[in-house]
């Protein structure tokens, strides 16, 4: 007669499970139970515990053992492993656009696509949405690797039928090289996220891990959560430039600038991180940091300093800003907050922001115009 039995297998190593297997047919054959009873299921709930439940891949603690494994063969053949850190790029916006079970499936044809450009020993792994991780063994340098990635890369660009859908999807990847007298296991899959970080900042394509480059990608990871909780704490504010009529030496305009106040470096120009905040989308809320604080100061100046009476405040938009759909509700909340007339502001954009998406941008510039304020186009003939 069988009798229960309940152990945690999922937290067991694979040398403990072979101890606790012994134990259970020991155990088995002291109470006459069959043998098969017991093993069966710590074999599959063993495989459960180790495997993702959507694409039958293993999962990243199943991953990092075999990657112990393969780094200590490696060792003994005087040979390498590859790490690849796979990422399906938009992958939100694809599975937000079909329903949630076909995005499921999405990921499940993704992950066949992958077992089918690895090689025999290889492996792969789903840790989770759409990140994948590959194990190359037994290698002398990238160069496989390398082919590995850019077959994979060709197979993800072809389209997938789900369902009723033609779904078109691509992938970035970062490529790390390493053996177990270089890096632990951890290490490893790390370094090939971090490096995977480089890769997507085109999208599909591939980023090889070098000293260098992850060097400067951990001063940008660093930079980022700097900006982050800089935003978090207001640590951005506006100094102003005026503009000075040469006839009359009065000042007709000021002109908003953004500065960064870190709080160990002084004040930081806008050359240094302008473009991440940009990259990042950070610069939507700053950008509206500094239009309420420019309209309560152009506010302050036309209304309690008489030398002022008429001056217009300038503002920079940057290139994000017009493609937020709030942008205009944002910039009469800002004057009516300030008390200040919309014909008071002018918002700057470049030439480059129009051409970017040029029907868009001219319909919330209209919509700008339309209740009174002005703008201005700098930087023309720029491109």
């Amino acid at each position: 007669m069988p009798i229960p039995i309940l152990i945690a297998s999922s937290l067991l190593a694979p040398w403990a499970g072979f101890i606790v297997a012994t134990i259970m047919i020991a155990a088995a054959a002291a109470f006459h139970v069959a043998t098969l009873s017991l093993l069966i299921p710590y074999r599959e709930s063993r495989y459960q515990a180790l495997h993702d439940p959507l694409t039958d891949l293993p999962n990243r603690a199943h991953f990092l053992d075999h990657l112990e494994q393969e780094l200590a063969d490696a060792k003994l053949a005087g040979r390498a492993v590859a790490v690849l850190f796979v990422d399906l790029d938009n992958f939100k916006v694809i599975n937000d656009s079909l329903e949630h079970h076909l995005g499921d499936r999405l990921l499940v044809e993704v992950s066949w696509r992958i077992r089918n450009c690895l090689r025999s020993r290889d492996s792969a792994a789903h840790c989770g949405g759409d990140e994948f991780t590959i194990l190359l063994a037994n290698l002398w340098d990238t160069g496989a690797a390398v082919r590995v990635t850019e077959r994979l890369l060709e197979a993800l660009r072809e389209p997938f039928a789900i369902a009723q859908h033609e779904v078109t999807v691509s992938a970035s990847v970062g490529i790390i090289l390493g053996n177990s007298d270089t890096a632990r296991p951890s290490d490893l899959l790390r370094n090939a996220d971090t490096v995977l970080y480089q890769a997507k900042g085109t999208k599909g394509r591939y980023e090889v891990f070098r000293p260098a480059v992850h060097t400067r990608t951990l001063k940008r990871l660093k930079l980022e959560e700097e900006l982050r909780r800089a935003v978090e704490l207001g640590g951005f504010e506006a100094h102003y430039q005026p503009q000075v009529a040469l006839d009359t030496r009065a000042i007709t305009e000021m002109e908003a600038l953004v500065r960064w106040g870190h709080p160990r470096r002084g004040l930081v120009m806008p050359s240094e991180f302008i473009q991440v905040t940009e990259e990042t989308g950070l610069i939507v809320p700053i950008g509206e940091r500094v239009l309420e604080e420019a309209c309560r100061q152009a506010s302050e100046w036309r209304h309690y300093n008489g030398r002022a009476p008429g001056i217009t405040m300038c503002v920079n938009l940057s290139m994000r800003e017009p493609q937020n759909p709030d942008l205009v509700d944002k910039v009469e909340v800002a004057l009516r907050r300030a008390s200040l007339d919309a014909n008071a502001l002018k918002l700057e954009i470049t030439e480059t922001m129009v051409m970017e998406d040029e029907q868009h941008v001219i319909g919330v510039l209209r919509d700008l115009n339309a209740f009174g304020v002005r703008i201005s186009l700098d930087d023309f003939g720029s491109g």
